[in-house]
């Protein structure tokens, strides 16, 4: 009997315990329910809470490791305009009245359309022949290709560029395995809301595999720096040919704010260098790549600089000159030289921007005292280099010697880069070295 009391009250020994303990919690999760209440609540009314969750976008620019996606997809999009042209009867730049040309370009371009493109707009050979996309030119240029990884071996890549200066949109998906490849149009693009800013989550084409036909293959192949070099070089030259705009806002930030802080300073510079500008030839060029970008620093034939920062495939900013914005690598070799080379490098900033006519910079590096005495005004200044120099220069470099400290005096003959059979004319340089890498500049210029 003795024994069942002891157990009884054991337990209800336990009982008061667990009890207190379940109240204790209730009590400090009622307190915290409450804290958060206040938490969330201003003058009586409650706030909502705005979620900082942002939908994963479904494309990028291409990373620079994997440049060869790029240039393959710019491959496929030139076969589609291949096709186009044939389906409006020609074939290269030979134009045929054979309507089995056309047809067979209509069927050509069947291979290359995605299934369910074909399938929701019902597009058929005759659709095609009665629809074909015309075009005078047919001159491509490719402003963007973004990508989308759906799978290991589907790819989806959004391609904006022009043809004929028209806007063209075009959704590709690659199939890695097979090596093939499908074209969606901009109607399918437009209508299922496929565009770069779309969530990854919208994605509703499928990672199916692309059966291969007779036009529909594509391959990956080894891509240099050297012709991606000479590719930005070409996209850009095209942009000062054709769109003048685009072309502008493709300057380097601080260099346009610098140089051309309007539009119509651009403008300006571009009409006075058409000459030089229109077909940029690069004779040389160093390639430096850093963590961030990959800089092209480019000289064209009239040694000219052009320098590029590309941060992912064909996705570059550009600096016109070697002097506005200075590039890290070519301030580092400047730091490093000695005097003699640091003023033969001054001069040729000089020359450069003398054949670009930014007779502004020259005038700015001018020692203070030929101002005063012989160029009292820029106007007078700039009349006087017209009258002197060509219009565009080259430098021969003859005896130099040092003029003091930091101080170079270097004889120079200029002659007319276009006909250097003819009469040039001696100069002499003096170049006095400031500190920052900044320096002034004497010359008189003598009729």
């Amino acid at each position: 009997m003795n024994k069942i009391k002891k157990i009884i009250i054991i337990l209800v020994i336990l009982i008061v315990i667990t009890s207190g303990i379940l109240i204790y919690f209730m009590n400090v999760n009622k307190k915290q329910k409450e804290e958060l209440n206040e938490n969330n609540t201003d003058n009586g009314n409650a706030e909502l809470i705005e979620s900082s969750y942002e939908a994963q976008k479904a494309f990028s620019k291409i990373d620079t490791q994997k440049r060869n996606k790029y240039f393959a997809v710019e491959n496929i999009v030139n076969s589609y305009v291949s096709i186009l042209k044939q389906c409006n009867g020609i074939i290269g730049e030979q134009k045929y009245n054979d309507i089995a040309v056309n047809e067979q370009g209509a069927d050509r371009l069947l291979n290359l359309l995605d299934n369910s493109y074909k399938q929701e707009f019902n597009i058929t050979k005759n659709y095609v022949l009665n629809n074909k996309l015309s075009y005078n030119n047919y001159e491509l240029n490719i402003d963007n290709i973004y990508i989308s990884e759906i799978s290991e071996a589907i790819n989806l890549f959004i391609v904006e560029g022009t043809i004929d200066n028209e806007n063209i949109n075009l959704m590709i998906k690659t199939d890695n395995n097979n090596m093939t490849f499908s074209i969606f149009p901009e109607e399918y693009m437009n209508k299922n809301n496929y565009n770069i800013d779309m969530p990854e989550e919208n994605i509703k084409i499928d990672n199916s595999e692309i059966t291969a036909n007779a036009d529909n293959t594509f391959n990956y192949t080894n891509i240099t720096d050297q012709y991606v070099m000479q590719k930005i070089v070409q996209n850009y030259n095209y942009y000062i040919n054709n769109n003048i705009n685009k072309a502008y806002n493709l300057l380097q930030n601080e260099y346009k704010q610098k140089k051309f802080p309007v539009i119509e300073y651009f403008n300006n510079y571009i009409d006075n260098n058409i000459d030089i500008l229109k077909n940029i030839e690069i004779s040389k060029y160093k390639i430096n790549k850093y963590d961030e970008y990959t800089e092209y620093i480019c000289m064209d034939k009239y040694e000219n600089y052009y320098i590029f920062e590309e941060k992912s495939v064909m996705d570059y900013t550009v600096k016109l000159d070697s002097y506005t914005v200075a590039s890290d690598y070519l301030m580092s070799n400047y730091s490093k030289a000695t005097v003699q080379e640091k003023a033969q490098y001054d001069i040729g900033k000089v020359i450069e921007a003398l054949n670009k006519k930014d007779y502004e910079y020259v005038y700015s590096k001018l020692k203070e005292s030929d101002k005063t005495m012989h160029y009292q005004t820029y106007d007078i200044f700039e009349n006087a280099v017209k009258n002197k120099f060509y219009n565009i220069n080259k430098i021969q470099y003859g005896s130099s010697s040092e003029n003091g400290d930091n101080s170079y005096k270097c004889n120079t003959y200029i002659t007319d880069y276009y006909d250097e059979d003819e009469n040039g004319f001696e100069l002499e340089f003096t170049v006095n070295l400031k500190d920052n890498n900044d320096y002034e500049i004497s010359f008189i210029m003598n009729n």
